[in-house]
This record gives structure tokens, C-alpha cells and sequence, in this order.
């Protein structure tokens, strides 16, 4: 395990390039829009890892990344922010493009993420294989197969049980968790994801998607909603928290990413379940009202904790 005095989050695969295009007015499905495009570097696990290097946990990204000038821009960014660069070079950098309405919700998204398709388990050992081995938090998401992510997470079990931190992105991807959701000790997920999960058809609360999950053996978790009530349990613990929505969004993007960093964070910090999760939701907050999609400026202090340090 790491034997530095900051715990250690290593994340497996999500650094990518954003292109967000925002709109100048209400959308006209099947028309022309006006607007403007930006390219920020972006993706889960960078977006994640940015937001809890601030409050003091060491991050490292691990995975493929192009030798082209979106790889070279992403890197960039790893290093300006103070995460461990340990990506591998191979293959074309991917691409998340969102449009977003002019008051930052999103229209659609685009995924262009072949890069992540292409991953083995064996390259993931081959070239990661130091940075797995330290890791206090080992951060999946479903970029990757379901037969990768049961490799790892078997692997973690026999040698050195790092803490399995989960996360879907899409409703078409979050099925690759199933094989190893009762290994997972923290989930994060929204409600599409969370019924596409479960296979569910009927029209499920996130209070009953969560139960179902803790059932099944997902130690502890949270499910949003949009702007309604966030479900979270850990153990037979459960609650509802409600978001506080800025009066002005900016963009969407990064936010549900903001959370989960925060809250890895604050489980990093020994704080309860539900005082993480709070600290995660003010952290979405920030980033709602920013155009970025990780706000750049966290502390414990603006997320309620004064007696935290980074």
C-alpha cells in the first residue's frame, strides 16, 4: 500500500479531451445552431482527481493516451494540477463533445472514447502495474470492459485489497459494473445509470434503486437526480440530501465528477459517510457555476469543513 503521509487515488483511465459547444439560443432539433465551441481537457478521472488533489489527496491517472496534440494538452493539465502523470501512450486521444442550451443544461453528447475500448487487462497490469499496487483507492469507471474491471478488481482482492471506489457515465456502459458490484465500496451513479444497472424497465425512485443496490452487496453509494433529492446509503445506513442550486449554471459538465471527488476526499479524511457527501454536493455547486468542468479553486473551507487542510 502507499507509504506517504497523504493517502493515494489511483484512476483507471478518464483523462480526455472535452469539446463543449454552447449554444446562443434555445435549440432547433434538426437545424443549424449558432454557437460556440471550447476544447478543455477533461473525462472522469481527470475531472475526479482534480477535485480531490485540491483537498489533499495524492492523485495518480493511469491508461492510454495519444501522442497527438489532445494527448499532449491533457498531460499538461495532469501536471499543471499536481496529479501523477503514469498514462501510457498509444492509440488516439478520445473525445467527450457536449452541447449545451444557453442556460448550461445539456442537449446531447457525443463519445468518442474508442481508445478505452481497446484496453486489455494485460496491458493494464504490463504498464500500471507499480501504480495499482500503491493504491489506498483504486477509482473504476465503465470506460472500460466489464472483463477488465473483474480482472482488476480481482487481482486488488488477492494482493492488496485496495478501497474499490466505483463510478458510471452512461446508462449504455454502467451494466459493465454488474460482475463486480459487491466488491464495490463506493458507488457513484445518477438515476438512468442506476436503473440501467439493475436492468430495471419500471420507472424506480433513487431511494429504491439504492436499497436494491445495497442488497446485492454495493457497500455504500450516492444516486442524483438532477436538481431533486440525491439518495445515499452506506451500510444499512440511508438518507436524502437536497442539492443547493446556484442561481446561474454555467455548464453542467464535471459536476456529478466534483462530487465524487469531494467525497472520496472526505472519506480520505475520515469523515462520515454523509458529512462527505454533503461536502461533495457543495463541491457540484462550484462547478455548476463554472465553465470549466472542475473548479480549480476548492478547499475545505468553501465545502463547510474549516478544521480540513489539503
Amino acid at each position: 500500500m502507499n507509504k506517504t503521509s497523504k493517502p493515494l487515488a489511483v484512476f483507471v483511465t478518464g483523462a480526455h479531451m472535452d469539446v463543449v459547444g454552447r449554444l446562443n439560443s434555445i435549440p432547433v432539433n434538426g437545424a443549424s445552431n449558432p454557437g460556440k465551441t471550447e476544447n478543455v481537457p477533461g473525462g472522469i478521472a481527470l475531472n475526479m482527481a482534480s477535485a480531490a488533489v485540491q483537498l489533499g489527496v495524492q492523485c495518480s491517472i493511469i491508461g492510454p493516451i495519444g501522442d497527438d496534440l489532445a494527448g499532449k494538452a491533457v498531460r499538461n493539465a495532469i501536471c499543471e494540477r499536481g496529479i501523477i502523470d503514469d498514462m501510457a501512450v498509444g492509440g488516439k486521444t478520445g473525445t467527450y463533445t457536449s452541447i449545451l442550451a444557453p442556460d448550461g443544461t445539456l442537449v446531447i453528447a457525443l463519445a468518442d472514447l474508442e481508445i478505452y475500448e481497446e484496453i486489455t487487462a494485460a496491458s493494464i497490469f504490463d504498464n500500471h502495474s507499480d501504480g495499482l499496487s500503491n493504491a489506498d483507492f483504486l477509482v473504476l469507471n465503465t470506460n472500460v470492459s466489464a472483463q477488465v474491471l473483474s480482472t482488476i478488481v480481482q487481482a486488488n482482492a488477492k494482493a492488496r485489497n485496495s478501497k474499490i471506489v466505483a463510478a458510471t457515465i452512461s446508462p449504455a456502459k454502467a451494466p459493465r459494473l454488474r460482475p463486480i458490484l459487491s466488491a464495490i465500496d463506493v458507488l457513484f451513479t445518477n438515476k438512468q445509470e442506476a436503473q440501467s444497472l439493475l436492468e430495471e424497465t419500471a420507472d424506480k425512485s433513487c431511494r429504491e434503486l439504492g436499497r436494491a443496490l445495497n442488497a446485492i452487496g454495493v457497500k455504500s453509494g450516492t444516486i442524483s437526480n438532477g436538481a431533486d433529492e440525491l439518495f445515499w446509503w452506506e451500510g444499512k445506513r440511508f438518507g436524502t440530501l437536497s442539492p443547493s442550486r446556484p442561481e446561474k449554471i454555467a455548464s453542467v459538465t464535471g459536476a456529478g465528477d466534483a462530487l465524487g471527488g469531494a467525497v472520496l476526499a472526505g472519506l480520505a479524511k475520515q469523515l462520515d459517510f454523509e458529512a462527505a457527501v454533503q461536502c461533495g454536493m457543495l463541491a457540484a455547486k462550484l462547478t455548476l457555476q463554472d465553465k470549466m468542468p472542475v473548479c480549480l479553486d476548492l478547499n475545505w473551507h468553501k465545502l463547510g469543513q474549516k478544521n480540513l487542510i489539503g
